[in-house]
């Protein structure tokens, strides 16, 4: 006997309740990202938006002040950073490829340190820097689980039926944390659904006691297709020339009324693009996948780890001197000279104070000092490491394809081609020469490179570094789930580990003249003491003797990963045109004289205020 239902819930259902309470309780936010281009060289600048939606709802929001953006290698190192802030409502800016990086397969990895809780929600997208490779996704494990208690068959109208073998269960359905359904299932009996919502719908099993012994994932299928915004895309001709001017129409009559849509577009030459949606992307991450389904169904809620990142905080503690004991009532005062920011604040009883709307952008500078309660400087100020650097998170993994393709580098040499073949090989070509460890270095700094960046200290140095993390003054070395390491990393100085409690700030900046850093497992080298990772310190003299130079303890000068500061966009040989902010339906471009002839791609995407997906695609020619 087969018993359809409609997808509805009766009211004061407790555990349809326990799934609206948990999503009020922990809201998530879903991340896609849309790039100006597929494909890259080695030093050009990556254009794109972050789109941070409600996981449920799937509307644009803008409670995390920051996007971070890393450029990811297929090992998992970070290439390149960078830290977007929002601009009314909007997270758009660019990320630069290191001139040094290798060919293959990259990854633009974007979240908010909000999301770094919610690793299930991070997004990759992978790019094409050099040479190509043809890249798919990891293939999802089969829909439905015969070996559950719980039973799934999906015929061919549509119709998904769940039944179980005997005695009686409680059945809730839910979608992106949102009730489906939820009521009780006898064996041999059928509950059917006809209309599921778009994207991941959970089916779990209970028994009496709430404790779920089976469970489904059913995938609406064409999901993208139930929630999509459709907007046609037309151009005032069939065929351009370098000089003209292309317009572009778009038909925006299926955007309702009292419908907003946030939209990008670009125009690129995309011989090879990865054919992947916003609409696929967010709906194809599900919010349920790292939580403790079971203790929600028992009204246990699981609080959200952290709040949503407002602003810069710089927090530190203030001690005394000799003893090194907290100081309550310290007066510490905050000084931003380029930005001309000035703020003052009191410590707490536990010596620790909060500097929040430290907004600044990157290379910012700031001064701290701190006095005890009567005036005098007898005290030594410490400000945190965790909140002057991206937060750490985990990276998706992947499977690649490799493919020989054909790489046009049309604008540089019109109309040559370069074939490329072969298995990639990814790694850095350092502008100098490099003997001895520092070859079997997995990161290398020079003496060049440091003075142009400007470092004022290590830590600052270190801090900018792929895969180095700092935690409370000591160094650790990520791994590829960028997950802290059990001990921090040994530091070497010309060769000779120093004590565990060395200072770095014992060293000038001035005095350095390479850094390298060396993954955990390089003992081959530096024995047991490397076995959670070396960072490796040159001096320009090569004999540093260990020492203490003359300081001032109560202040402290940081520089914080700050925002990246505004950027126009210039067309280059691989875009025409990219609008991150589209306040019209009427779009105008010149055709650059760096564009080669041929076909040349437009996509559109965004998500509206109803929470339905754009994407569309069309295409240009150049003669």
């Amino acid at each position: 006997m087969i018993a359809a239902t409609q997808t509805g819930l009766q009211a004061q259902n407790p555990l349809a309740d326990a799934l609206t309470a948990q999503y009020e309780q922990w809201p998530q936010e879903k991340i896609y990202v849309q790039t100006a281009s597929d494909e890259y060289l080695p030093g050009d600048v990556v254009w794109l938006k972050v789109y941070i939606v409600d996981a449920q709802k799937l509307q644009n929001i803008d409670g995390s002040r920051y996007a971070y953006v890393d450029l990811v290698d297929a090992k998992g190192d970070i290439r390149s950073s960078t830290k977007i802030i929002v601009r009314k409502g909007l997270y758009a800016g660019y990320l630069r490829i290191p001139d040094s990086t290798g060919s293959g397969i990259y990854y633009v990895r974007a979240y908010t340190r909000y999301s770094t809780d919610t690793p299930w929600n991070t997004y990759c997208r992978p790019l094409q820097i050099g040479q190509s490779k043809a890249l798919e996704r990891e293939a999802e494990e089969e829909t439905l689980a015969p070996e559950s208690v719980l039973k799934a068959v999906k015929h061919d109208d549509g119709l998904v039926a769940l039944s179980v073998p005997d005695s009686r269960y409680y059945l809730v359905g839910s979608c992106r944390l949102q009730p489906v359904f939820a009521g009780g299932i006898m064996g041999g009996t059928e509950v059917a659904f006809k209309d599921l919502p778009a994207g991941k719908v959970n089916f779990y099993a209970l028994d009496r006691d709430y404790n779920i012994v089976g469970k489904q994932l059913v995938r609406t299928d064409d999901a993208d297709s139930l929630v999509q915004c459709r907007i046609g895309i037309r151009t005032n001709k069939s065929s351009y020339k370098t000089g003209d001017i292309a317009t572009l129409n778009l038909d925006v009559s299926s955007i309702d009324a009292d419908e907003i849509a946030d939209l990008s577009i670009t125009v690129s030459k995309n011989r090879h693009p990865f054919e992947e949606s916003i609409g696929s992307v967010l709906l194809g991450s599900d919010p349920e996948e790292g939580l403790d389904m079971e203790k929600v169904f028992k009204g246990q809620l699981l609080d959200r780890p952290a709040p949503q990142e407002a602003s810069q905080v710089l927090e530190g503690s203030v001690r005394s001197r000799g003893r090194r004991k907290p100081v309550k009532n310290a007066l510490v005062r905050l000084i931003a000279p380029k930005i001309g920011q000035f703020a003052t604040t009191t410590t707490d009883s536990t010596g620790r104070f909060v500097f929040d709307g430290a907004d600044a952008p990157d290379g910012t500078y700031f001064v701290l000092s701190a006095l005890n309660e009567k005036g005098n400087d007898n005290v030594v100020i410490n400000v945190d490491e965790s909140q002057q650097q991206a937060p750490v998170t985990k990276f998706p993994s992947y499977k690649e394809v490799i493919d020989t393709i054909n790489v046009e580098y049309g604008g540089i040499d019109a109309g040559e081609t370069i074939e490329l073949k072969g298995l990639v090989i990814i790694a850095d070509a350092p502008d100098y020469e490099v003997k001895g460890m520092s070859a079997m270095a997995d990161f290398t700094l020079g003496e060049k490179e440091i003075e142009e960046a400007g470092y004022t200290c290590l830590h600052e140095l270190l801090r900018r570094v792929p895969s180095v993390y700092i935690k409370e003054e000591k160094v650790y070395i990520r791994a590829i789930t960028s997950i802290y390491g059990d001990n921090p990393a040994a530091i070497a100085i010309d060769g000779v580990i120093m004590p565990e409690e060395y200072d770095l700030d014992n060293i000038e900046m001035p005095m350095v003249a390479r850094v390298d850093v060396f993954k955990t497992g390089q003992t081959v080298i530096w024995g047991t003491a490397g076995g959670s990772g070396v960072v490796s310190i040159t001096t320009k003299t090569g004999s540093y003797i260990p020492g203490n130079k003359e300081e001032h303890p109560n202040v402290q000068k940081v520089s914080p990963v700050g925002y990246q500061p505004k950027a126009t966009f210039k067309p280059d040989y691989r875009t025409l045109y990219w609008n991150p902010s589209i306040q019209s339906d009427v779009l105008e471009f010149p055709i650059a004289e760096s564009a080669s002839k041929g076909r040349w791609r437009i996509v559109l995407e965004g998500v509206t205020s109803k929470g339905r997906f754009v994407h569309e695609e069309s295409e240009i020619t150049i003669q």
